[in-house]
C-alpha cells in the first residue's frame, strides 16, 4: 500500500521522518486495507504503443472460454506505492495457496467478480521486450494462466477477447519488507539501498524518491484486471484460444494450513 508522505523542504528531513516512523509505517503497510487503485507512475521507458502484439491480437472465433496468460505483477520495479518486489517474493504463497487464489476484476472480493478459472500461477522470467520496456534485460513476473469464461462476466470476457485488457494488479498481504534510503548517515537503510539499487529497472524513480520499500515476501490473495495498476508493466501476454498450458510441477498447490487463512475484509492490499 502507499503511505502518504508529508511534504518536506529537504530530503534530509524526509529521511529523518522515514527512519523515525519506520516501525509504524511497516506496521501500517502490513495491516491497513486499500479500497481503490492508485494510478501508476508514468515512465518514459515504457513504449506509448505497449503490448500491441500479435499474441494479444483480437480473437474472432465464436467461443465461450478464452485461455489467457497475463502478468499480475513484476519484480524489481518501483511502483506507485514506492514498493519493489524482489524475485520469489510470492513463491511460498503460490506453493501453499494456489487453489485459493482467484482471477477477479477490480479487486472486488465476491463470487460474481470472478472472471474465469485459474489454470496455473507461475513465476516466469520475462524479457523487457515482452513487457514493453526499452533496453536489454529481463525480470521475474507473477504470471496467471486463466480460462476466462463468457458466462462469468461477458463484458470482461469480450475485452480480453478483443485484446484490450493490459493492466493487472494483485491483492496481497505484506509479510516481510524493509526500508531502503539513499543516505550514508542511515546505515541500515543505506545498506539495503546499495544491495538492491542495481537490480531496479526504473532506477530514475528510485533516484527521484531517494527511498523505496524492499518487499521480500508477500501473501498473494488474488489477481485483478484493472484500468490502472500501481505497476504498469502487467500486460496480457497471450490470448491464444485453444492453447494448452499444463500446471507447473514446482508450484503445485498444497492444502492451505489453518494458520494461513485470510480475513479479506481487513487484509486487502491491492496492487
Amino acid at each position: 500500500m502507499r503511505i502518504e508522505i508529508p511534504k518536506f523542504e529537504t530530503k534530509s528531513e524526509l529521511y529523518g521522518w522515514l527512519k523515525t516512523n519506520k516501525a509504524n509505517l511497516i506496521a501500517e503497510k502490513k495491516s491497513m486495507p486499500i479500497t481503490a487503485e492508485a494510478v501508476s507512475f508514468g515512465v518514459s521507458k515504457v513504449h506509448s504503443k505497449t503490448f500491441a502484439t500479435k499474441a494479444n491480437a483480437p480473437v474472432h472465433e465464436d467461443i465461450e472460454t478464452l485461455r489467457v496468460k497475463v502478468v499480475a505483477n513484476t519484480a524489481n520495479w518501483i511502483d506507485s506505492h514506492y514498493d519493489m518486489l524482489v524475485p520469489d517474493s510470492a513463491k511460498k504463497s503460490i506453493s501453499e495457496r494456489k487453489k485459493t487464489i482467484h482471477h477477479l476484476h477490480d479487486h472486488i472480493h465476491r463470487i460474481d467478480a470472478k472472471v474465469g478459472e485459474v489454470v496455473d500461477i507461475i513465476l516466469q522470467d520475462l524479457s523487457f521486450s515482452e513487457l514493453g520496456i526499452e533496453g536489454e534485460g529481463s525480470t521475474q513476473g507473477i504470471v496467471f494462466i486463466t480460462d476466462i469464461k463468457k458466462s462469468y462476466n461477458e463484458k470482461v470476457f469480450l475485452q480480453y477477447k478483443e485484446g484490450r485488457i493490459n493492466q493487472h494488479s494483485i491483492g496481497l498481504q505484506y509479510l516481510d519488507l524493509e526500508l531502503a534510503i539513499n543516505d550514508e548517515e542511515s546505515e541500515k537503510e543505506f545498506d539495503f539501498w546499495n544491495k538492491y539499487f542495481d537490480q531496479i529497472i526504473n532506477k530514475e524513480k528510485a533516484e527521484e524518491l531517494g527511498f523505496f520499500w524492499v518487499v521480500k515476501e508477500i501473501r498473494l490473495l488474488e489477481n485483478s484486471a484493472v484500468l490502472f495498476g500501481s505497476n504498469e508493466i502487467t500486460p496480457t501476454l497471450d490470448n491464444n484460444v485453444g492453447k494448452t498450458i499444463e500446471p507447473s510441477e514446482d508450484t503445485q498447490a498444497k492444502e492451505p494450513e489453518q494458520s494461513t487463512s485470510i480475513d479479506y475484509k481487513f487484509l486487502k492490499n491491492n496492487y
